[in-house]
């Protein structure tokens, strides 16, 4: 180790992989981590696989869906909950802090929000659960940002700005 490191500079180095450095201000671009820092850490390469019969097909899931894409039917939703899962991975890669914490039948699990109607306030929360070979997260359902927001002060006060009371 360099005599200029310092030892707490050493462990910063051990979990962070820097891929590709790109200063714009003080921004580091494409950081990703040798091991996960906890459970609750979203790993940005993983895919999300949404559970269409519980989210669609559940009555009183589907009614959860904002009524104006109700409206158009299944097969509509399914499309623009989609492109909305695509969205928010890249908002979650710019800011990792759209990911919140739930727990649920003593596992964590992942609440990250779905902008359907409105690019700027999220209608809906997707639950996602990390596989159990680790390889995909499963979206198993939808809650309203108010059923997101109480379960997630479960574990911590929310530090998200999405979900807000």
């Amino acid at each position: 180790m360099p005599r200029w490191r310092k030892r707490s500079q050493k462990s910063v180095l051990e979990v962070f992989e820097v891929n590709v450095l790109s200063f714009q201000g003080a921004c580091v671009k494409n950081v990703t981590l040798n091991r996960p820092i906890c459970r609750a850490t979203h790993d940005i390469k993983l895919d999300i696989i949404p559970q269409w019969d519980h989210i669609l097909y559940d009555e009183e899931n589907f009614l959860r869906i904002p009524e104006q894409l109700r409206t158009n039917g299944k097969e509509f939703c399914q499309n623009i909950i989609g492109g909305a899962i695509g969205s928010v991975k890249k908002r979650i890669e710019a800011n990792y802090k759209k990911v919140v914490p739930q727990l649920y039948n003593d596992k964590i699990q992942l609440l990250v929000p779905l902008y359907l109607t409105n690019p700027d306030k999220p209608d809906l929360a997707l639950v996602l659960s990390l596989s159990d070979d680790k390889t995909v997260y499963y979206g198993h359902t939808c809650l309203t940002t108010e059923m997101a927001y109480n379960n997630a002060r479960l574990i911590a006060r929310p530090d998200s700005y999405w979900l807000q009371p």
